[in-house]
């Protein structure tokens, strides 16, 4: 078998790859990586801090939840990817998120996020009631 030296090399070089990948993955076209989105965003909104956490991506269902200042609600919806060329020709590839509150609160509502390739990204929140509309922006921690 291989010896112990061997095996340490192998592992060293298969972590440089995927450091790699990761990396090029970010910069080439993020349409090809929905996995990208699996984490913890966060950002400001109405002052108060929000994070936003995508737990699984399975096809174009998302699954997750957001913390508004202490407060906490599931997430679940969808996302459509999208590329495209910005204004000052740079490419703008990306995801564009609506990710639903469970809607059994009076504050529950809907997200629209977009992600792409340039920060921060940026998305609105709307009350399931229609009564307050927020936006913000987020980045990848």
């Amino acid at each position: 078998g291989l010896g112990e030296r061997e095996v340490v090399k192998l592992k060293s070089n298969e972590n440089e790859k995927l450091k790699e990948q990761k990396v090029v993955s970010q910069i080439q076209n993020i349409n090809d990586n929905s996995e990208y989105l699996i984490g913890e965003w966060s950002g400001k909104m109405s002052g108060k801090n929000l994070k936003i956490v995508i737990e699984s991506v399975e096809g174009n269902k998302i699954k997750g939840y957001n913390i508004l200042g202490t407060n906490k609600r599931p997430l679940s919806g969808t996302f459509e990817t999208y590329t495209g060329t910005r204004e000052d020709n740079i490419s703008a590839n990306g995801f564009n998120l609506i990710l639903k509150e469970p809607g059994d609160d009076k504050w529950d509502g809907v997200f629209t996020i977009d992600i792409n390739e340039s920060y921060p990204c940026t998305g609105v929140w709307k009350a399931n009631n229609g009564e307050k509309t927020s936006e913000f922006t987020i980045e990848k921690k």
